[in-house]
């Protein structure tokens, strides 16, 4: 088996997927972008990194964002899922 078809297997996805661990935080990335139309390595990874800053900034703006950090004041987390319910 080449290392071609031994990514391949490992990558055969619907979308690629990446899961990454800190002390801090787990992630999933999934990429649902086709990054392949550019094959220039460096600016592929260019693109992949402004628009995952882009997703972080829009996200850092949202609701969801605000109930993440919620579930440590658990009340309050209590409370803003009722008022979701409502809407």
């Amino acid at each position: 088996m080449t290392y071609k078809e031994d990514l391949s297997d490992e990558f055969d996805l619907e979308y690629p997927e990446i899961e990454l661990e800190t002390d801090d935080l787990k992630l999933i990335i999934t990429l649902k972008k086709d990054y392949s139309k550019e094959k220039n390595l460096k600016l592929r990874k260019k693109q992949f990194f402004n628009d995952l800053e882009s997703f972080i900034e829009e996200f850092r703006e949202t609701p969801e964002s605000n109930d993440l950090m919620l579930y440590y004041d658990l009340e309050n987390f209590e409370k803003s899922l009722s008022e979701d319910e409502k809407e």
